[in-house]
């Protein structure tokens, strides 16, 4: 009976993209169910995605994930010192009106400053989808991942950006990623569940 890992092989899959995407589900099901556990599990899927993109050259992304590693310990520490009692749970809300322009900002100046940085990395005939996506998506996640660590609703309509640009990148760079492709399409379709579940809940509190 052939391993996993022999199977994997033969068909030019990847063993880190497997690792990923199977971590990666435990991650969108905790932060679905907005629990602490999905920075335990972002932790580790960030492993797998630090080493999986420096094997497809997404530079800015390999950086990402390890912004994420930092992230996850940040964000862990925000919802667990919270959580003693149901009173003191930080709340679900929604973003300040007054902070989309400042986001909307970041989002720019980050994409700008990555696509440099980039494009002294990436090859000389690295094409636009590779090289801006990379960029755009690192900068997106950027601000997503601190959002969610906020706990502002809204952060599903940014990684739902971040999902979707993702997919794209995963299914060009070929079959070693076909895992981590469906994952994040799948991210993207729970987008749209998600939001409004957290929509449910910040209201619950509410009451």
């Amino acid at each position: 009976m052939q391993t996993i890992q022999q199977f994997l092989i033969d068909n030019n899959l990847s063993l880190l993209d497997l690792g990923g995407t199977f971590v990666g589900l435990f991650y969108i099901y905790y932060q679905f169910r907005v629990s602490w556990k999905l920075w335990v599990a972002s932790f580790v899927m960030s492993l797998f995605y630090i080493a999986l993109n420096v094997q497809g050259g997404l530079y800015a992304l390999t950086g990402i994930y390890v912004y994420y590693c930092c992230a996850a310990v940040y964000g862990l520490w925000q919802w667990r010192t919270k959580q003693s009692s149901a009173a003191s749970e930080r709340p679900i809300t929604h973003i300040p009106a007054k902070l989309y322009p400042r986001l909307l900002l970041v989002i720019a100046v980050l994409t700008l400053m990555l696509s440099f940085l980039t494009n002294l990395l990436h090859e000389a005939d690295s094409v636009p989808l590779k090289h801006w996506g990379d960029a755009f998506t690192s900068a997106v996640s950027i601000v997503s991942m601190w959002l969610l660590a906020k706990k502002y609703c809204e952060q599903w309509l940014f990684w739902f950006v971040v999902d979707a640009v993702n997919c794209a990148l995963y299914a060009y760079l070929g079959s070693q990623y076909i895992f981590s492709t469906c994952l994040f399409a799948f991210y993207a379709v729970t987008c749209f569940f998600g939001y409004p579940y957290w929509l449910k809940q910040m209201k619950r509190h509410e009451s």
